[in-house]
């Protein structure tokens, strides 16, 4: 699947492949999902690079390969946020909530020809006033959360370089290789890096 997104003003979930998965169970396997994401101006938007959000749902991804390609001049996932609510990235899933069970199995993540100094997921916030709320972004999954909600992780590789960038050295970044975002959630992670 090769997908290209631009949009500004932006709120709510993105995926390459799915948006949000509700109930239910899916699988994908040998699944490839090449992508452009540019998204300014967003509010409360969560994207990933195959499913935007998982929710309540059984989710088993088989042998897929997910290749993110970067080029010179810009990210392949490229977020400026207006410094206003949470901004969320993941480079397979964007986010894992409400009693999800995922199970990823031989993902890998990045090309393993892009420079060193290329980010294939950039976050930024030209907004100069107070930041309000949070920007995740993470290689694999960018947020896990809730009690109910377990992840396993078995051979996986990410490549996937993460940039986040403030003009104003605030806080609320929270960028992480695999997950950036972790709370209250079970995470097993075998033969992964």
């Amino acid at each position: 699947l090769l997908s290209s997104t631009k949009t500004s003003a932006f709120t709510g979930v993105v995926g390459g492949i799915v948006g949000t998965v509700r109930g239910g169970s899916v699988t994908l396997k040998d699944s490839t999902s090449y992508y452009k994401i540019s998204a300014k101006d967003v509010t409360d938007s969560v994207i990933g690079g195959m499913i935007g959000s998982v929710e309540a749902s059984e989710l088993l991804t088989a042998d897929a390969t997910k290749v993110l390609l970067a080029s010179d001049s810009n990210a392949s996932v490229m977020i400026e946020d207006n410094g206003q609510g949470n901004n969320i990235l993941g480079g397979v899933i964007g986010q894992v909530s409400g009693g999800a069970e995922v199970g990823i199995d031989g993902i890998e993540t990045g090309d393993v020809n892009a420079e060193d100094d290329i980010y294939a997921i950039t976050m930024e916030t030209d907004y100069t006033g107070g930041l309000n709320g949070d920007r995740i972004a993470g290689g694999i999954i960018g947020k896990v959360k809730g009690p109910e909600v377990v992840v396993e992780m078995a051979d996986v590789t990410n490549r996937l370089s993460i940039l986040a960038d403030d003009n104003r050295s605030r806080s609320g970044y929270f960028p992480g290789g695999l997950t950036g975002y972790s709370e209250h959630a079970i995470l097993q992670l075998h033969d992964t890096y």
